[in-house]
C-alpha cells in the first residue's frame, strides 16, 4: 500500500510492551530487505519515544526527515522554560540542577528566600523549588508571601517545597503545589519537574515512610538476612511461585532504608532496585496484598522507569511478609509483562506462598553461608 501510494518514509510503531527494540531492528532489516529485491526507494525505519520527523517543502512537495534522535527532544512548553531553585545545601541544589538540564530549561539558583522572591518577581518563572529549611527562613514562609504577593503571575505558578519529609497540611496551608522528598534520584526529580512544568500529574509516585520505619528496619537488619547469598529454601519459593502463575519473573524482595533487596530471584538480572522504584515499598507501606492488573492504567506506576523501560512491569502482585514483632519486611511478589487476572483461589495460595516466605525469615537459630 505504501508502495502504490508512492509514500517516501514509513515509519513502524508497536504497543506491544514485550517487544524489544531490537525486535523492531530486525523487522525493519525484514522490510529493508524485500524492498531492495524491488529496488523500491522508500525509506523505511522504527519510529523512537522523542523522536522529530521533520518535513521539508520542495518543489514536487513534501520531503520528511526520518532517523532515530540521539536524544529525545523537549517540548517548547518545557525548553522555554525557566525554573528557579532556592536552595542553600550544595548537594541538593547540584541534583535539582541536573535534573532540570535534563529536561532542557533554564535555571537560576539562589540560596536564600529574599533573592527567590525577587528573582521572581522581576521575571517569569514556570516553577519554583523552595528548600524546606533556607537560611534567613523557612520554604513554606516564602511561598507563603509569593502567593499573597500582588503580582497575581505568582499566584499561579507552581511552587515545590524540597526537603526531608512532608507537611502535607503546612504546604496546602501556605499554597504550595507539591513536595519532592529527599533523597532522590535524578531520574525521578526529572520526571516530576517535567509533570509541573507541563501542569500535569506525574503517574510514578514514591511510597510514603511507613509509620513504623525505624522499628521495621531494626527488624530487618536484625535477621542479618541483607546481602547475603542465595539460598534453595527461598529459591524454592519462588520458582513454585513462577510455574503457578505462569510469570517470568518471581521475587522475595526485602525493602530497605533506600532499596529494595531480592533474597530470591527468578527471571531478573539484577539483585536489587532503588526504594524509589519499589512498588514492593507501597506493600510495606500498606501491609496489604497489592495487585496491580495493568500498570499503564495505573496513576502510581504508568510513567515508572521499571515499566515504560525494562523489565517492563505491566502487571504486579506483591503479598506482604512480616516480622514476627509485626512490621513488614517486604514480600513475595509476581511480575509480568502483559495485563494478567486471577482468581481469588489462586491469589490465596499466593498469599500461602508468602506465608511460608514469612516462616523462613523468623526462622531461629538459622545458619547462613558466608560468601568469602
Amino acid at each position: 500500500m505504501g508502495l502504490s501510494a508512492d509514500i517516501k518514509q514509513l515509519a513502524f510503531t508497536h504497543h506491544d510492551p514485550g517487544r524489544t527494540d531490537d525486535d523492531i531492528d530486525r523487522i525493519v532489516e525484514a522490510v529493508r530487505s524485500e524492498l531492495r529485491k524491488t529496488d523500491a526507494t522508500m525509506q523505511v525505519f522504527g519510529a523512537a519515544d522523542g523522536q522529530i520527523v521533520e518535513l521539508h517543502r520542495t518543489g514536487t512537495g513534501l520531503r520528511g526527515l526520518g532517523g532515530r534522535s540521539s536524544k529525545p527532544a523537549a517540548m517548547p512548553a518545557i525548553k522555554d522554560s525557566l525554573v528557579i531553585m532556592g536552595v542553600a545545601e550544595a548537594g541538593l541544589a547540584g541534583a535539582l540542577a541536573e535534573a532540570a538540564a535534563a529536561e532542557g530549561v533554564r535555571s537560576v539558583h539562589v540560596s536564600d528566600g529574599a533573592r527567590v522572591m525577587h528573582l521572581a518577581r522581576s521575571d517569569t518563572p514556570s516553577l519554583i523549588l523552595l528548600e524546606d529549611q533556607l537560611p534567613d527562613q523557612d520554604g513554606l514562609s516564602v511561598c507563603r508571601s509569593l502567593r499573597m504577593d500582588p503580582d497575581r503571575r505568582l499566584s499561579d505558578v507552581p511552587i515545590v517545597i524540597v526537603g526531608r519529609k512532608e507537611r502535607s497540611s503546612e504546604g496546602m496551608e501556605a499554597g504550595a503545589t507539591g513536595w519532592l522528598t529527599s533523597p532522590f534520584s535524578i531520574q525521578y526529580a526529572k520526571a516530576q519537574i517535567q509533570a509541573w512544568l507541563m501542569r500535569s500529574a506525574c503517574r510514578w509516585m514514591r511510597a510514603a515512610v511507613p509509620p513504623d520505619e525505624d522499628s521495621r528496619l531494626a527488624a530487618l537488619h536484625d535477621l542479618s538476612i541483607l546481602d547475603t547469598p542465595p539460598e534453595e529454601r527461598f529459591d524454592r519459593i519462588t520458582r513454585v511461585a513462577a510455574a503457578l502463575a505462569d510469570v517470568p519473573i518471581a521475587l522475595v524482595s526485602l525493602v530497605d532504608e533506600h532499596r529494595q533487596w531480592f533474597k530470591s530471584c527468578v527471571g531478573l538480572g539484577v539483585n536489587e532496585t532503588s526504594r524509589e522504584l519499589a512498588f514492593c515499598a507501597h506493600v510495606a507501606l500498606s501491609r496489604k496484598p497489592m495487585i496491580v492488573s495493568d500498570t499503564l492504567l495505573d496513576d502510581r506506576f504508568a510513567d515508572s522507569p521499571l515499566v515504560t523501560g525494562g523489565p517492563r512491569i505491566r502487571f504486579y502482585a506483591g503479598f506482604p511478609v512480616f516480622h514476627n514483632d509485626g512490621g513488614c519486611l517486604g514480600t513475595l511478589c509476581l511480575i509480568d509483562t502483559r495485563p494478567r487476572q486471577f482468581p481469588d483461589a489462586t491469589i490465596q495460595l499466593f498469599t500461602d506462598l508468602a506465608n511460608v516466605v514469612q516462616q523462613e525469615l523468623n526462622s531461629s537459630p538459622r545458619s547462613v553461608a558466608v560468601s568469602s
